[in-house]
């Protein structure tokens, strides 16, 4: 290879925008056929969380869209959950014809006009010297950014994210396709899509690298010297972010990606991206319109609901004029995460939270200075920035779940919340604090688990220091429950039949609530 070259979108100067339909008259979609619009998984997602196909489901209108392009309008991409699509238009003139159009309802402007240079910024990353380096045998470099918010603990529960699909939506996935964090991944089929919103032509592994050091942080292997926050899961790969300019069609795109992610069934979404101001000034967001009414915040929210985790970096705007969180992080139902050190100290850079907006934010904080990020040359370097906060909560809320297969969305998003260290007393600098992922994993550390399967195939349950009747749940790696009792036992023998793989056992009642991973040969 020579050198370490990444391609990027040349800025164009093409004027597009984004429109709404009054209805969707003419949706090529039903809602009692979900199979043709939703991957099975996805179906079964929101079935295990009893959410119902509606019509934010279907998609827009064949009969709207094909009038637009009869008018020589270049479609871009179309939403179903805010019902518009994004369009390319260069002639003024045929804009206002668009507006005058009866299904139209509203034309916003969010590419084009350029008055001010305002590219993104990323996190950048230092060299690493050797002395820096941390001596654990499992988690090497990524040691302190995991056991800081102890997370370790659900590591050495067996919870390692396996099961669990998360969606890393950023500016590029550069390398990844040789980095050494990332060779398990592909060995082991973990990586499982991608998709460019931006440019769908491009090699997403020659774009720019700053998702690819997101994803090291998550899924990054390797043996003896690093190690991810959910080092099994699986990933879609989605590029939003067009590195060379900064406009509002980027939140278009990443409303897109969001639904695509949904459509293949992904549990998580890690978004290291937030948007404030514009490269047309007339574009900017206001502080006081940053609640959560933006069309990429809505559809954040909407993701939510539809079963999916999403977690959002803060921003790195703590010590500017500007101060506060950007969009999508104002979503009410994300999780908004705001960087510290090691140490629990507050990262100066870490944004704040918006006084207009009655919304505890940010929602946690966790590690995001100094952190232990894959590089382009193939080395471990450290990183500061929310961007690099957010995946470590993206993966651990991925083996958190896995602990808890039979949870919804918003139980896991207010679990991570409820651990916070500040949870009784938050405020809009740590959110409601720095989250414990051991708190609540196992409550009542009292009561003991141990479960095997037997050479017959039997599994075996015992429990130890409880004294009340519990409930047992056995649920399979895609968190369908396939057996649910109540026993007052010691110990349960399992003798039903039931196909070889990963399966979680869970036991609760009022007092506790314990998990425990088993694998059935």
């Amino acid at each position: 290879m020579v050198g370490y070259q990444y391609t990027l979108c040349i800025a164009q100067s093409d004027i597009c925008f984004f429109v709404t339909f009054i209805d969707k008259k003419g949706t090529p979609h039903q809602i009692n056929h979900p199979e043709l619009f939703l991957s099975q998984r996805a179906i079964q997602r929101r079935s295990n969380q009893g959410i119902k196909i509606d019509s934010t489901d279907l998609g827009v209108s064949e009969t709207y869209i094909n009038k637009l392009k009869k008018l020589n309008v270049n479609i871009i991409n179309t939403s179903k959950w805010l019902n518009g699509a994004i369009i390319k238009c260069n002639d003024l003139n045929l804009i206002d014809t668009i507006k005058q159009l009866h299904f139209i309802k509203t034309v916003s402007l969010n590419k084009g006009f350029i008055t001010t240079d305002n590219t993104p910024k990323f996190d950048k990353l230092t060299t690493l010297k050797t002395s820096e380096h941390n001596k654990s045998l499992i988690y090497g470099d990524a040691y302190d950014q995991i056991s800081t918010v102890n997370g370790t603990s659900l590591h050495n529960f067996g919870f390692l994210g396996e099961g669990k699909h998360i969606a890393i939506i950023d500016a590029g996935f550069y390398g990844v396709n040789y980095l050494p964090c990332f060779q398990n991944l592909f060995k082991n089929n973990q990586i499982l899509g991608t998709k460019d919103f931006v440019d769908p032509n491009s090699n997403i592994y020659t774009t720019h690298p700053h998702g690819m050091h997101v994803l090291s942080i998550i899924g990054g292997n390797i043996s003896g010297s690093y190690l991810g926050t959910a080092p099994k899961a699986s990933f879609w790969l989605l590029r939003t972010e067009d590195a060379t300019s900064e406009f509002p069609i980027e939140g278009d795109y990443w409303v897109c990606a969001a639904e695509f992610a949904d459509s293949v069934g992904v549990d998580i979404i890690n978004s290291s991206l937030g948007y404030t101001t514009f490269d047309n000034e007339e574009l900017n967001f206001l502080p006081s319109q940053l609640d959560g009414t933006s069309r990429i915040s809505k559809a954040a929210n909407i993701a939510v609901s539809k079963g999916m985790v999403v977690v959002v970096s803060a921003g790195n705007e703590g010590n500017s004029d500007w101060q506060y969180i950007s969009t999508p992080s104002d979503a009410p139902d994300v999780l908004c995460i705001g960087a510290m050190t090691k140490d629990s100290l507050l990262a100066s850079f870490s944004s704040i939270g918006n006084p207009y907006i009655n919304q505890i934010k940010p929602d946690v904080i966790c590690m995001g200075v100094y952190n232990a990020v894959q590089d382009m040359d193939g080395t471990i370097k450290r990183g500061h920035g929310t961007s690099y906060a957010a995946p470590v909560i993206s993966g651990l809320a991925a083996c958190l779940w896995e602990s808890l297969p039979s949870s919804n969305s918003y139980n896991i998003i207010n679990t991570i919340r409820k651990s916070g260290s500040k949870y009784s007393n938050p405020n809009k600098y740590y959110g409601y604090g720095i989250p414990n992922f051991a708190k609540d994993l196992h409550k009542n550390s009292n009561v003991e688990i141990k479960a095997w399967t037997d050479p017959n195939g039997y599994i075996t349950i015992f429990l130890k220091n409880h004294t009340k009747p519990y409930t047992v749940q056995l649920i399979n790696i895609s968190g369908n429950c396939l057996m649910k009792f109540k026993s007052s036992e010691s110990t349960i023998c399992i003798k039903q039949s039931i196909p070889k793989g990963v399966y979680i056992i869970q036991l609760f009642n009022d007092k506790f609530n314990i998990s425990k991973k088993i694998i059935k040969p």
